[in-house]
């Protein structure tokens, strides 16, 4: 089974390198973080440095954990949903679940530590320049130097591969539910519903959104902690964005009908909606990203322009200036982060339907069709997304308002959202237009018989 592992991986190499982008960055901004934590534990260094330091690592870096865990799993599920009949047909010849789980296990691990290994050189480096961002503000004291050692870099590896194994093992799961000729059946009718499992861990972490949002609405007035309600509403943010994330298969079904009535009327319109309604969990990875990218960036940037217009941030004291660079990094890191896996997972996506694009255009449709279907697409992905992901940054940006103003809404940086939706719907429908010419260059035959 490891020999056959490495086989897939060379005959896969657009689905695996999506796992592997997903791990590689993962990667780099954990060993980023963990640099920062061990640099802040060193000797010598002042006890305010220290606080600073192992509080961005702590804060940061624990939320990059939640959101590369995320990603990862949710890439894996990709690799995996695209393989289920492969793997229904290997059942059939005699292949146990067990050789088949530890195929996609192998498969996993070899490329989350081929990843985890390149991307030590860029977190090591990424870390110094956030530690040289600090002293450049003055946060830190200019005689604070990186100390790594070799516990960072191993403890990043090894947290990388057992994030991967995690994830391998929950997305095999559904592919080898039941018997071998039940799974055939359904890897050609296609998923049609969630599982009861990702139904709850949808419903849990939207729970524990509302509760930050409710924690950071009554306790966020703490006179003791100035920066109390923000520490509840910046998690607020995350676990409502991942939370409603989950439930991305039945957000695009209901996008598609809704969409239906708006682009219906053309031909490419009616191919898109009709393939979102039945490819909804495969596009659902590229969905999530998106959820992800406008969720969190709205919130937190929403955070920061509330305390602008308050006044909370003219008092440069350290502090201040600590969690604004905290929340300024959290956004870079996650748009960055978001919009490279959306990319990701809509060249994997969309690469893995050459035979279906293939079949349309010998069914009479021209490659300016495919390309408008994958484009509107991609439209209604990008609209679900700021649709949804503004609705899960309500669940910070309400309860700061509250707490900081006297309004409901903020009145502040109005042009704030729509730039993060022009953003989110610009790297989405370009992505999906230039991987689907890349795919209709090959002849229909060609691509039907590959």
């Amino acid at each position: 089974m490891h020999r056959l592992a490495v086989r897939s991986v060379r005959a896969r190499v657009t689905t695996f390198t999506a796992c592997g982008v997903a791990v590689f960055l993962g990667a780099t901004i954990i060993l980023a973080f963990l640099t920062l934590l061990t640099t802040g534990l060193a000797d010598g260094v002042s006890s305010d440095d220290r606080s600073t330091l192992t509080t961005m690592a702590g804060v940061v870096g624990g939320w990059g954990v939640v959101i590369v865990i995320f990603a990862v799993v949710s890439t894996m599920q990709l690799a995996v949903r695209q393989r289920t009949e492969e793997f229904a047909l290997l059942r059939t010849i005699g292949t146990t679940q067990k050789q088949v789980r530890q195929m996609v296990l192998g498969e996993s691990l070899l490329v989350s530590g081929m990843a985890s290994m390149l991307a030590l050189l860029p977190g090591w480096l990424l870390g110094r320049v956030v530690l040289s961002l600090l002293r450049n503000g003055h946060l830190v004291s200019a005689d604070v130097h990186q100390h790594t050692g070799i516990a960072p870099f191993a403890v990043t590896v090894v947290a990388m591969l057992f994030a991967a194994g995690c994830a391998a093992r929950f997305a095999a799961r559904p592919a080898l539910a039941g018997s071998a000729t039940a799974a055939l059946t359904a890897s050609r009718v296609g998923v049609t519903r969630m599982t009861r499992r990702r139904l709850w861990l949808g419903v849990g972490l939207v729970g524990l959104g509302a509760n930050y949002s409710v924690m950071a609405m009554t306790m966020g007035n703490d006179s003791g902690d100035k920066f109390a309600a923000m520490s509840m509403a910046g998690p607020a943010s995350v676990f409502w964005s991942i939370g409603l994330a989950v439930f991305s298969p039945v957000l695009l079904q209901v996008a598609a009908r809704v969409g239906g009535a708006l682009v219906g009327r053309s031909a490419a319109g009616q191919l898109a909606t009709i393939a979102m309604r039945r490819r909804a969990f495969e596009l659902s990875g590229a969905l999530m990203p998106v959820i992800v990218l406008v969720g969190i960036s709205t919130g937190t940037l929403y955070m920061v322009g509330i305390d602008a217009a308050t006044g909370q941030l003219a008092a440069h004291d350290v502090a201040t200036n600590s969690v604004e660079l905290l929340n300024l990094v959290v956004v870079g890191m996650v748009c960055v982060f978001a919009a490279i896996m959306v990319v990701n997972t809509l060249v994997a996506t969309i690469a893995a339907r050459r035979r279906e694009f293939g079949l349309q255009r010998l069914a009479g449709s021209t490659r300016e069709q495919v390309t408008s279907m994958a484009g509107i697409e991609a439209a209604l992905i990008a609209a679900t997304g700021i649709v949804v992901g503004g609705v899960a940054s309500l669940g910070a940006v309400i309860p700061y308002t509250v707490v900081k103003t006297s309004g409901f809404l903020p009145t502040t940086w109005p042009w704030l959202f729509p730039m993060v939706g022009l953003a989110a719907i610009t790297v989405t429908v370009a992505t999906a237009a230039v991987a689907t010419r890349r795919v209709v260059r090959t002849p229909a035959v060609e691509a039907v018989a590959a």
